[in-house]
């Protein structure tokens, strides 16, 4: 019982942290002239260079995995675990992966010089998308 409170509560919360950046991304595609092959972009300087980017992004790689470990503490209140779990996990693998990876596409067929993003990157795109109220969100 606590277990699907909890469950309802997480799912409510992750609805109301992702619709920002699904309004993001419904934004860019109804941008006048999106470049989404830019997304694909296989320039090298998008990767990490240097141990200290390679590090980080490992942390965030792995920051973005924290809780999958955790399932396991409410494995006696699952019907059938056995093969709920993976279907559970591989579920929310993709879609923390979709989250990041779209507004991220977003972001890059809209802008350009992504050389020069810093933080509060995102808001700037939301104003420019979808005014003040994406920029706020």
């Amino acid at each position: 019982r606590g277990v699907d409170v909890v469950g309802s509560a997480a799912g409510v919360l992750m609805l109301l942290v992702s619709l920002p950046f699904a309004a993001l991304v419904l934004a860019a595609a109804a941008a006048p002239h999106p470049h989404w092959a830019k997304a694909l972009d296989p320039d090298p300087r998008l990767w990490p260079s240097g141990r200290e980017a390679w590090f980080s992004f490992l942390c965030i790689v792995l920051w973005n995995c924290c809780g999958y470990d955790s399932a396991g503490m409410v494995a006696a209140e699952v019907r059938s675990p056995r093969s709920s779990f993976p279907r559970a996990l591989w579920g929310a693998f993709a879609l923390s992966t979709t989250l990041y990876v779209l507004p991220l596409a977003a972001a890059l067929a809209t802008l350009d010089h992504w050389e020069q993003w810093a933080p509060g990157t995102y808001p700037l795109l939301g104003a420019s998308l979808g005014g003040g109220g994406l920029e706020a969100a």
